[in-house]
């Protein structure tokens, strides 16, 4: 009895171990296998980001490549340009020195021989407008073919015509005993009346206005040039100023007494033309 109970314990030991052991083991390869799998996918995934990194650095590279390359050539192609400009700029100098000298000559031989001719045609309407002499065609020549630049801009061709008006003005202050900044440059009579008795008068109403004073008087002739009567007719139509017209003699000189007598505390501007362009009479003003 005793040889059959020692015999079975260990067999019936055996027999209850042995499935707890093998659901031991498969569950642990079950997560073996699990976890191998995870990795795999977790492998596969680096893999890819890895590639894609490179594959981004390589068009990231190929983009500033693409970029560098368009930008020399925007460089290359200014340069192109300037250099193209710069060629043009020399062969229209070279025209422009060409034409220059071809007029000066021209203009020379045609005044020596308008002086040297017998019976030469005289010219006596200085009054309304007068040729330029030589002297003064010579010297604007080379702005006419060469030094053509704009005197407000910031390049050489510029710059050069920018120093011969600062040039112009300074002397024609000396001449005129004023201020270099009190020069004007107009394009004619015609802008250069309109500009300053305009200023006078549109500058004295405002002016008169705020202070309560009657608006501004301006006298004049009738026989004055119509760049001065028209602007002065037009200011005292839109109400800006009084307008007196001064007698004038039968030879066409403004008569003293009249202007005298016309003078009013309102008084701005007197505007008389020292020499008359239709008729040439020169007034006394001093």
């Amino acid at each position: 009895m005793e040889d059959v109970e020692d015999n079975q314990s260990p067999t019936e030991t055996i027999d209850f171990e042995q499935p707890a052991n093998e659901k031991k083991k498969s569950k642990f390869a079950q997560s073996f296998k699990k976890a191998s799998h995870l990795m795999g996918e977790k492998l596969n995934g680096a893999v890819h980001s890895v590639r894609e990194a490179e594959i981004g650095s390589k068009v990231v590279d190929k983009a500033k490549t693409l970029k560098d390359a368009v930008k020399e050539a925007d460089i290359g192609s200014k340069v192109v340009d300037k250099a193209k400009a710069l060629k043009d700029a020399v062969k229209d100098a070279e025209i422009g020195s060409r034409v220059t000298k071809a007029v000066t000559s021209r203009m020379r031989k045609a005044s020596d021989k308008e002086e040297s001719a017998p019976g030469r045609e005289t010219y006596l309407d200085f009054n309304a407008t007068t040729p330029i002499s030589k002297e003064v065609g010579l010297a604007m020549m080379p702005f006419m073919f060469e030094i053509h630049g704009n005197p407000s801009s910031a390049h050489a061709h510029g710059r050069r015509v920018k120093v011969a008006i600062d040039h112009a003005r300074r002397q024609i202050a000396e001449c005129l005993g004023c201020e270099e900044n009190e020069i004007i440059f107009t394009s004619g009579g015609t802008e250069s009346n309109n500009l300053a008795i305009k200023g006078v008068v549109e500058w004295a109403a405002r002016d008169r206005r705020a202070k309560d004073l009657p608006k501004p008087h301006v006298i004049t002739s009738p026989i004055e040039h119509p760049a001065v009567l028209e602007v002065c007719k037009y200011l005292q139509e839109i109400g800006m100023c009084d307008l007196t017209l001064v007698e004038v003699s039968g030879d066409g000189v403004v008569r003293l007494d009249s202007v005298k007598s016309a003078i009013t505390p309102s008084t701005v501007l007197i505007s008389i033309m020292h020499s008359n362009n239709e008729v040439g009479s020169i007034q006394p003003i001093q």
